[in-house]
């Protein structure tokens, strides 16, 4: 941990950012990274990609300060735009996070867990008083620029999605690109990865933020696994469709994922200008033309075969085609019930 510094030197130096959130929501732990470190990290959570954080963070200085402390400073510190991408997973957020980290033009702070430690601890559907208090204090932290002119992107990880309301309406400035993938390509990812679980646990975390409910949804204990996984889907979607309904024209934009994987370069100037960010066509075409959209978004030097994953996606399909077909059948079903758009309005790219 750091010694001797202020909450005033803390709140002054950008490079201080919120990592943990602590005692009840009423301190929080910041660590110290460079403008370089943080295009380094894939995420801002040591939990993801632990080897990676600890070769490029795990000797950063540490504070740990009183969120009364410095709430107030914070909030005036607060200068610069924020703007935020949020996403339903499996549709390339990260990919569109690391293209658009351009030093001098935009930072991108990805999955920050502050974000995720508060929603996990949320009471229902709300936030105790003093967590919003917190909310309020990591959301202008992270919005401070770390270089002159730079734009702060926060790409929150989808566990956060339940937020997105209360960040919206502190950062009345900000835009947001809501990045998702059909309920097809989120079904065949699922059973690819093999996420069953984990899509069981996140269905059952939306009981406390339901968007919508019908009579087939009212008991996840009857579902299949896969059905459960587009239940997810169809919270998250019904989700981003209220938000491209709510604010005003131009605050919100939609990007399908194969969209962006058919026509990269258009998506991003799209998302740059989305973002006022200073980006041309032909600074966009050479970001996709470059080695990042060769890779994997997630791991570093590893090169993306695509002849491979139509191989494994083939093996999948052919293992529980049926099980994926009756949950895309069961989630279209449940999406006209509720009137869920199964495409989104708003779309960044024609």
């Amino acid at each position: 941990m750091a010694e001797n510094l202020t909450a005033d030197q803390v709140v002054a130096d950008p490079a201080w950012l919120p990592y943990k959130v602590r005692d009840e929501s009423r301190s929080l732990e910041l660590v110290h990274l460079s403008r370089d470190q943080l295009k380094d990290l894939f995420f801002l959570d040591k939990r993801s990609h632990p080897d990676r954080w600890n070769k490029v963070s795990g000797d950063a200085p540490r504070v740990e300060i009183p969120v009364s402390a410095v709430a107030d400073s914070a909030s005036t510190a607060a200068s610069g735009q924020c703007h935020y991408i949020f996403h339903s997973a499996f549709c390339c957020s990260t990919l569109m996070s690391r293209a658009l980290d351009i030093e001098g033009v935009a930072c991108v702070l990805r999955e920050p867990r502050p974000l995720h430690e508060l929603v996990v601890k949320m009471t229902g559907s709300d936030l105790t008083d003093q967590q919003k208090i917190a909310l309020h204090l990591v959301l202008d932290l992270m919005q401070r620029p770390r270089l002159p002119g730079e734009k702060t992107i926060i790409k929150p990880a989808n566990l956060a999605n339940p937020l997105i309301d209360r960040i919206m309406e502190r950062q009345p400035n900000a835009r947001a690109l809501l990045m998702y993938c059909s309920l097809p390509a989120f079904l065949l990812a699922i059973a690819r990865k093999r996420r069953w679980s984990w899509a069981r646990n996140f269905a059952a975390f939306y009981r406390s933020h339901l968007e919508f409910e019908t009579e087939q949804t009212r008991d996840l204990l009857l579902l299949t696994d896969l059905q459960m996984a587009a239940f997810l889907w169809l919270q998250q979607q019904a989700q981003f469709a209220r938000l491209v309904r709510e604010p005003p024209a131009g605050r919100v934009a939609t990007l399908r994922a194969d969209l962006f994987v058919a026509r990269p370069t258009e998506a991003l100037f799209a998302a740059a200008a989305l973002f006022d960010l200073r980006l041309d066509e032909g600074q966009a075409a050479a970001i996709t033309g470059g080695p990042l959209f060769q890779g994997h978004a997630k791991s570093s030097g590893e090169i993306f075969d695509e002849a491979r994953q139509k191989r494994n996606d083939a093996l999948v399909k052919l293992a529980f085609g049926p099980e994926i077909e009756q949950a895309i059948a069961w989630g279209e079903a449940v999406a006209a019930e509720a009137s869920i758009p199964l495409e989104l309005s708003a779309p960044l790219i024609g």
